[in-house]
């Protein structure tokens, strides 16, 4: 009689228990489904069974509610999604079985009524702290010591650091920090990236209230490395350090804002563009950083924000080769070439069903060196469209801003770095008929207008190559 109680007991405890734990199933005869959002968008998805869970992540407003249904051919769900929670379900794909879920995310960033009121029409440059710290944790890691393409060991301000921290190098967030780029070197941009969401306040780093993450997925990467980093902050002074250097960050702050005529970037890039638009541009940049730059954009409450995340361009014993406003623009295009992504995606990714791009770009052989840094980079077809884009709008931009006498030789320059160091293998070619098209283009027409025809000349270019 006590043992067929607590059997009873035991039953009504575990099949609520049992029954709030069942997720939801819905059928399929064919792996092609769609995902339809809020706003009427649908998604394409393909249900893969061996894929356990499936996720497809949803990025959607703070504190709002949207509905998310997945069809498959013969069947639906519906779910009244919130951020920051998981809804899970399983496909019967005959006899699989596709255990999937839809995550959902907030918004990378918030732009409230005086953030805009702040920031609008504004083109800044800026060097915070936290951002700064970031960026000496990483230039202590042994990766950081060893990679002089990720920082740039040849300044006075590398060897004061050095001096400065160099006792710290095995500090626990600098090995945290090695372990993650010793595995993945790209998480370099994630964490620098991610630092931007941070500030300090009363000695504390804290998230600043306007980004979530500022990288290009779905989290942020500082967050788990958050206590360590604010010991390492505290134990270190770092904030002496910082104040110590603020002269000099104000004056590579002043040229980047002053000389090289990032506004007059932004006014070309908008003419030739126009159903692209920012309210802001920011500049972020470090003195350790050197040759890996990165660039993000965010659209939030109708208030659009371009951010680059580059070097300083240092004088070098190559300069003296070229006038000064040759230099100028040598100078600038670290900027222009990351800015330009912002425009160019949008735009270069209209045409990714475009029968004459699948054609042109689906054998990358054609255009990108074995082994070469293009072929490790840029590892799909957009990519690597994007990329040709990205280079061979720096010409026309010289085009249009450098001196008769100097356009030949600033665009070669470009065309040996992307062709033969890079790894483009047709970017000459491409560069000169990108350039041909935009000075015979109409007055009206803009760069934009022009893709269709660069793509319609990349497809006949592999379709020679192919009849050889």
């Amino acid at each position: 009689m006590i043992k067929q109680f607590i059997f009873i007991l035991f039953s009504f405890i575990f099949i609520p228990l049992i029954l709030k734990s069942q997720i939801c199933c819905i059928k399929a005869t064919n792996k092609l489904a769609h995902i339809k959002l809020e706003n009427g968008l649908a998604v394409e998805w393909t249900i893969t069974p061996e894929t356990r869970p499936d996720v497809y992540e949803l990025v959607i407003p703070k504190s709002t509610k949207s509905k998310v249904t997945f069809f498959t051919d013969v069947d639906s769900i519906t779910f009244h999604v919130e951020p920051k929670r998981t809804y899970s379900f399983v496909v019967l794909l005959g006899k699989d079985s596709a255990y999937t879920k839809i995550v959902t995310r907030p918004e990378p960033a918030y732009f409230s009524k005086k953030y805009q009121s702040q920031n609008n029409n504004k083109t800044l440059v800026e060097n915070p702290e936290v951002y700064e710290l970031v960026n000496i944790v990483i230039a202590l890691t042994k990766k950081g010591l060893s990679d002089s393409d990720l920082v740039n060991h040849n300044t006075k301000y590398y060897n004061d650091m050095i001096k400065y921290f160099e006792k710290f190098k095995y500090d626990k967030v600098v090995l945290r920090f090695d372990s993650i780029l010793q595995n993945q070197w790209w998480k370099y941009f994630y964490l620098k990236m991610d630092a931007y969401a941070f500030e300090i306040k009363k000695g504390k780093i804290i998230n600043g209230g306007v980004y979530e993450r500022v990288n290009w997925e779905y989290v942020n990467t500082l967050q788990p490395l958050l206590s360590d980093l604010q010991e390492f902050y505290l134990r270190t002074n770092f904030s002496t350090f910082y104040n110590d250097h603020k002269i000099l960050y104000a004056q590579q702050i002043s040229y980047l804002q002053d000389s090289i005529n990032i506004q007059g970037m932004k006014h070309w890039l908008s003419k030739n563009f126009p159903t692209t638009n920012y309210n802001c541009i920011k500049v972020i940049y470090s003195p350790l950083v050197y040759g890996s730059q990165s660039a993000i954009s965010f659209q939030n409450n109708r208030f659009g924000e371009a951010q680059v995340h580059v070097n300083f361009p240092y004088t070098d014993e190559s300069d003296i080769a070229f006038s000064e406003i040759e230099n100028i623009l040598r100078n600038g295009s670290v900027i222009f070439t990351e800015l330009n992504h912002s425009y160019i995606n949008p735009e270069a990714e209209k045409y990714l069903t475009n029968a004459d791009f699948i054609k042109a770009f689906q054998e990358l052989d054609f255009w990108e060196r074995k082994d070469s840094p293009a072929k490790i980079a840029y590892r799909n077809g957009i990519k690597c469209f994007e990329e040709y884009l990205n280079w061979s709008l720096l010409s026309l931009y010289i085009v249009d801003n450098a001196p008769k006498n100097s356009q030949e030789k600033l665009i070669s320059r470009i065309e040996y770095n992307n062709q033969e160091i890079r790894g483009f293998l047709k970017f000459k070619e491409f560069n000169q008929e990108f350039i041909r098209l935009y000075s015979q283009k109409k007055a009206e027409e803009t760069v934009a207008d022009l893709l269709p025809a660069i793509i319609k000349w990349c497809r006949k270019q592999t379709t020679i190559a192919t009849k050889q």
